[in-house]
């Protein structure tokens, strides 16, 4: 029964168990109309519950969530309802159901709601209406128009990379200009606008004034007598922007640049931009002050090249496109193996699937080893095979530390402790442990008693120096994880409002496990989460699927994802360099970063 709480709960246990355990189609499917009913109960407990699930659904684009659209109406009368938090999920369940089928319905369902929206979400709300028209615009025209509504209902809470985004739209639609800038020619002579508005307007005058002046009448569509635009209206409107108090410094500079481009736009009215700009060499806004200076400088000394400082500017390429393009390229990549390498050991951005070039000859050394080699023996399948170079990687940099190394030239300082971190190489015929442990012998057995087991000597184990310092008297041979409690969490990563947790445990079999947790304390969820490691060649890392691929905001719940590291050469120090990559209003963002230590192991 599905009357009751009890026959809720049941019911939505065993939603949950079809979607973990990746039952066939039809069996999803029927899950998902059941969450589908939920959203029909009076409960409101009840249809948030069902609007988490289904976003946790459509946003890991598994099998059958294409039918989660049938219930699309439902999901969007949600938006009306009165409390703000099934209001929040619904809102963002919509988002995640566009596609290039439904764009134009449910786009314009959603323009209606952002009229009557509450304030705190108008600004995400046109960050994902901005994102999502661009992406399944069936036309350029449904794609302009969409745009100017935005701008028209809450250009307020376009932010500055939204204008930015907006005049790129515009610029890259040649066959509109013409109509675009009547329209906003239209919007500015009936309201005031916001700061975001106006300097859209500003800029686009600039741009197509001319195709603005070519047009003709304009009719405004509703009633109203025709406008015709002439280019002393234009730069009255432009000077009054400049002039006006309330106005912000940029958009009065988008105002001024506007007035000099219209100089060029129609060239009759040179004299008159020059009439306005002169007075403004006296600004108290300092920039507009300089702008007008070097303006009529160029009216002065430079009027041959005006026209061409003046042309119309190029389509510049988006910098969210470039975003989106650069990680298609990146997960291309990602799929294919890396090239293999005369070294030994591929290089760290191939193996993360970014581009670079051929890797430049590293010239020999007599010992120790710089960065680049310590980078470049990261790997996340199986280990070299090939001998380690003179100049070495990570093992050579980290060589005091109790690992087998090659057979290197004897040197003065064989056992000197800084020898064996800056350069000097291992004695070829290392001699046993005396009774009485030297500096550098008592370092490599702490730091050896760390990464694996220590050569087997003739004398008793030598006593920890930094366990005698504290107090202690564990040997340095001993293993930490005999008896000993397990390492506390550390923080591997904390940028942006995204903070990694990360927990280790050694296994019986040697193996290191980590236990990776993502939270999210900003405001908007981070969706399409993914998360990938990668160790270097005395290691091997296996990622298990993460928990979910959204980050809740305000720290609500948490993803986990597991690593399993197989030490492959005993003794040398865990690294981890990190892929992360989300998505949050409406931005793809990726990150790199690296682990340098792991406390405890």
């Amino acid at each position: 029964s599905n009357t009751s709480n009890v026959g809720n709960a049941v019911l939505y246990e065993a939603v949950r168990c079809v979607m973990e355990i990746k039952a066939e189609s039809g069996l999803r499917v029927l899950a998902i109309n059941n969450l589908g009913r939920f959203l029909l109960n009076n409960d409101r407990n009840i249809r948030y519950v069902a609007l988490t699930t289904l976003l946790r659904v459509v946003q890991s684009n598994e099998a059958g969530s294409d039918a989660v659209q049938r219930h699309r109406a439902v999901i969007i009368d949600c938006l009306r309802e009165v409390d703000i938090t099934i209001r929040r999920r619904a809102l963002a369940l919509t988002f995640a159901l566009i596609n290039s089928t439904n764009v134009r319905n449910v786009v314009a369902e959603l323009l209606s709601f952002l009229e009557v929206a509450d304030t705190e979400f108008k600004a995400n709300m046109v960050n994902e209406l901005l994102t999502g028209s661009d992406r399944f615009a069936p036309t350029a025209k449904w794609h302009v128009d969409t745009l100017l509504k935005l701008i028209s209902l809450a250009g307020g809470y376009l932010t500055e990379e939204g204008v930015a985004e907006v005049i790129q739209i515009f610029a890259e639609k040649k066959d509109l200009h013409k109509y675009i800038i009547q329209k906003l020619y239209v919007t500015l002579q009936k309201s005031k606008e916001t700061q975001s508005a106006l300097q859209i307007i500003c800029w686009c005058l600039g741009e197509f004034g001319d195709q603005l002046l070519a047009g003709g009448p304009i009719d405004p569509e509703d009633g109203d007598a025709p406008i015709t635009p002439t280019s002393s209206d234009i730069l009255d409107r432009l000077s009054g922007i400049i002039h006006n108090p309330t106005n912000a410094d940029t958009t009065r500079q988008y105002a001024i640049n506007a007035i000099m481009k219209l100089s060029v736009r129609d060239p009759t009215q040179a004299g008159r931009v020059r009439e306005i700009l002169t007075p403004l060499r006296k600004s108290l806004d300092v920039e507009l002050q300089k702008r007008a200076a070097e303006y009529v400088t160029i009216f002065s000394e430079f009027e041959g090249l005006r026209p061409g400082l003046l042309e119309a500017m190029p389509v510049a390429q988006s910098k969210q496109r470039m975003v989106t393009s650069d990680q298609a390229q990146t997960q291309a990549q990602s799929i294919q193996a890396p090239p293999p390498s005369s070294n030994g050991g591929g290089d760290l951005l191939d193996l993360l699937g970014a581009d670079s070039g051929p890797a430049p000859a590293q010239p020999a050394s007599s010992g120790g080893g710089d960065l680049m080699d310590l980078l470049g023996g990261l790997d996340m399948s199986t280990p070299a095979t090939t001998q380690p170079s003179s100049g070495g990687g990570l093992m050579d940099l980290m060589g005091g530390l109790g690992a087998p190394t090659p057979a290197a030239p004897a040197s003065n300082g064989g056992d000197d402790l800084l020898g064996g971190l800056f350069g000097g190489g291992a004695p070829s015929n290392p001699t046993p442990a005396a009774a009485t442990p030297s500096l550098g012998g008592g370092l490599g057995d702490l730091l050896g008693g760390l990464g694996g087991p220590a050569a087997p000597t003739s004398t008793p184990a030598a006593v920890d120096p930094l366990a005698a310092l504290m107090g202690g008297s564990m040997p340095a041979s001993m293993p930490m994880g005999g008896g000993m409690a397990a390492p506390a969490p550390f923080q591997a990563y904390n940028e942006d409002g995204l903070q990694l947790m990360f927990t280790t445990a050694k296994q019986p079999n040697g193996s290191i496990q980590v236990t990776m947790t993502a939270t999210n304390s900003t405001a908007s969820d981070m969706t399409n989460f993914n998360l990938q490691a990668a160790v270097p060649k005395s290691f091997q890392v296996q990622l298990s699927p993460s928990s979910g691929s959204s980050v809740n905001a305000y720290n609500n719940g948490a993803v986990t994802q597991l690593a399993t590291v197989t030490v492959v050469t005993p003794g040398s120090p865990l690294k981890m360099l990190l892929r992360i990559s989300y998505t949050t209003n409406g931005q793809n963002i990726t990150k790199q970063h690296q682990v340098a230590s792991f406390p405890g192991l």
